[in-house]
């Protein structure tokens, strides 16, 4: 659950009507988002190497609402020979990818007692160019949960490699998983940063596929409109977004809802998160920037 908070995820699919014609408008309602085009080529990135965004994660669910750690986004940079712990990815030498970074950890003493330790790292290798996806690490420490999870992604076979390592098992054999390469298919923490190159025009969506787990998921998020949003690094002013990442098809099929706000602004720096499920709030509140 705590990890879908850092699931950044996009854009809202055009509903059916259920009927053989058009229902009319109530007045005043809003028009349908209108789908956008992903941009994916820019020619400087709106973060800067070195980048590394904390977070500050609230859980509550009543009667208890606890300080439920950290989690920290990082743009390490770009670099033709990329170094990641238990990930082999080798670049060729006239590649240039960028590595992105995050990690999820859980410090209240109340939510170890209840098992909800958590310690996630997240690795992500795109192509500078143009963002498409070139490997992914994803190390899971949950309770008594340690799995190892990477993907490589090859556009010649246009298929990934996902292998899967119980390391609470060491002599647990790995599983291999091959997905089928779409077009505009991202990772989580990947989307999390492409959303940062968009436009974001208000009533406007953006749609494409997700791979989490090996598995392909729908990926939608709304641009809503401009708020202002407090936070403990300050207040700043924000673009309303809406990544759907419950129902059939998403990150999660159960009942729930996701909002983020990033800033009015070039950077695009996420700066609040909420998410609820299951009767459970978490928040992620921007608290330092570097």
């Amino acid at each position: 659950m705590m990890r879908n908070l850092f699931l950044l995820a996009c854009v809202l699919s055009l509903l059916c009507l259920g009927c053989s014609r058009q229902k009319p408008r109530i007045p005043g309602a809003p028009a349908d988002p209108k789908l956008q085009t992903l941009q994916r080529e820019v020619k400087q990135l709106p973060f800067k190497a070195g980048e590394k965004l904390t977070y500050e994660l609230r859980f509550t669910k009543l009667p208890i609402s606890v300080n439920a750690g950290t989690i920290v986004f990082e743009y390490a940079g770009t670099t033709s020979q990329p170094v990641i712990d238990q990930l082999e990815f080798k670049a060729q030498p006239t590649d240039q990818v960028a590595h992105l970074r995050a990690v999820i950890t859980a410090k209240s003493l109340l939510l170890r007692l209840f098992g909800l330790s958590v310690n996630d790292r997240f690795e992500t290798l795109v192509d500078a160019k143009d963002f498409r996806m070139r490997a992914v690490l994803r190390e899971i420490q949950e309770g008594k949960k340690h799995n190892l999870q990477t993907g490589y992604f090859d556009y010649e076979k246009n298929e990934a490699l996902y292998r899967t390592q119980d390391l609470s098992k060491p002599d647990a054999r790995a599983q291999e998983k091959i997905v089928k390469l779409e077009p505009e298919m991202q990772d989580l923490l990947s989307a999390f940063y492409l959303l940062r190159l968009q436009e974001l025009k208000e009533n406007t969506m953006y749609k494409f596929p997700l791979v989490y787990e090996g598995e392909r998921k729908e990926f939608d998020v709304i641009v809503h409109g401009r708020e202002e949003v407090d936070t403990p690094l300050g207040k700043f002013k924000a673009i309303k977004l809406e990544p759907k990442l419950f129902g059939p098809g998403r990150l999660s099929t159960r009942e729930g809802e996701f909002f983020m706000w990033v800033t009015d602004d070039a950077q695009r720096t996420p700066v609040k998160l909420t998410t609820k499920a299951s009767g459970a709030t978490i928040t992620a509140s921007i608290s330092k920037k570097e």
